[in-house]
């Protein structure tokens, strides 16, 4: 009984720390004329970033990326200002 009565306050502050989990929206980008070391560097770059949760690139004949871009539902302006500044141009889904 003991044992349950302590597990109970443990319980509802995981519960809690879940529910405060960040929220991500996702941009889609692309930018022609790019290296495979290029990409590589923006990549890195927008990962380091301040509000980007994930960055996934996709690199197809052409020189041509593709970028999926996760950012903080808090705050998605800085991320989306990196990727413009990079070359980046979001595609209308």
């Amino acid at each position: 009984m003991r044992k349950s009565l302590l597990l109970l306050p443990v319980a509802c502050g995981l519960a809690l720390l879940a529910s405060c989990a960040t929220r991500s929206v996702h941009y889609t980008l692309t930018k022609t004329f790019v290296s495979q070391s290029q990409m590589f560097n923006d990549t890195q770059l927008l990962n380091n970033t301040l509000g980007v949760n994930k960055v996934i690139t996709n690199a197809s004949s052409g020189n041509v990326v593709t970028m999926d871009l996760y950012l903080d539902e808090s705050n998605p302006r800085n991320g989306l200002a990196v990727a413009s500044d990079l070359g980046y141009q979001l595609v209308k889904n």
